[in-house]
């Protein structure tokens, strides 16, 4: 909740180690190991190493070793609930997006790779953990292993994957108007960029019969965050006088 002059959380998504920090957004892997051998634990049991094999087999043997030892040790593994770093894993994890040139490269090859593809959603639960409503993505990420290890195309998974992170953000959103929340809802964020995500986020709100805003004249992504900070310093400033 909040408005130019202060905000109180009340939500947010599981977090995860990013091995080597600024690395693990150039080389997605890093980051899906991260979620996969360091998630948060929220009572759901983090993936099983029958389900994650299939991935872990493809890396290199070295490296790999080399970041399971970092996310044991927590070594240079500062830990993040970024729903982009989720992005980053699930492309890394269905062999989409390796090493990446740029940041969001990997979010924009699976949406890419979503296409208008219709899939069911992916397992995911919303819990209560120190205050918060969070997301715990150890489910989705165990039920996206299990399906592709059963067969089901990497298009069709990009898919349930955008439709899930849409449902749990709805889930979010529900639980923090059901507390006292605004229902006026304000999306912001590089990952809204994504006009599959922004569609199914945006349908899903409109549902449950809240306002929902989006930049157009300010970047939703880092670009608008310059922006952002002096509309706060001028409210605050302005209530100081």
């Amino acid at each position: 909740m909040a408005d130019l002059t202060g905000y109180r959380r009340v939500g947010r998504f599981s977090t995860a180690p990013l091995p080597g920090g600024d690395a693990a957004v150039r080389h997605p892997s890093r980051t899906a190991l991260g979620h996969l051998l360091g998630g948060e634990v929220l009572g759901t049991p983090r993936p099983y190493p029958w389900l994650t094999s299939p991935f872990t087999d493809r890396l290199d043997p070295a490296e790999a070793a080399t970041v399971r030892a970092m996310i044991t040790r927590d070594i240079n593994c500062p830990r993040a609930s970024s729903a982009g770093r989720l992005f980053d894993a699930v492309a890394s994890l269905l062999g989409i997006a390796g090493t990446v040139g740029y940041e969001g490269e990997a979010a924009v090859l699976l949406e890419a790779a979503a296409g208008d593809e219709h899939a069911v959603p992916l397992a995911h639960r919303v819990v209560r953990a120190q205050g918060l409503w969070v997301y715990d993505s150890a489910p989705t990420l165990s039920d996206l292993l299990r399906r592709r290890l059963d067969g089901e195309p990497v298009v069709r998974l990009a898919a349930a994957f955008h439709l899930t992170l849409a449902l749990a953000t709805a889930d979010l959103v529900a639980a923090a108007v059901a507390d006292g929340a605004p229902r006026t809802v304000c999306l912001g964020g590089g990952c809204f960029v994504n006009q599959r995500l922004l569609t199914e986020i945006r349908r899903r709100l409109r549902a449950q019969g809240l306002r929902v805003l989006v930049g157009e004249q300010v970047p939703v992504g880092d670009g608008g965050i310059s922006y952002g900070q002096a509309a706060v310093a001028a409210a605050r400033l302005a209530r100081e006088r």
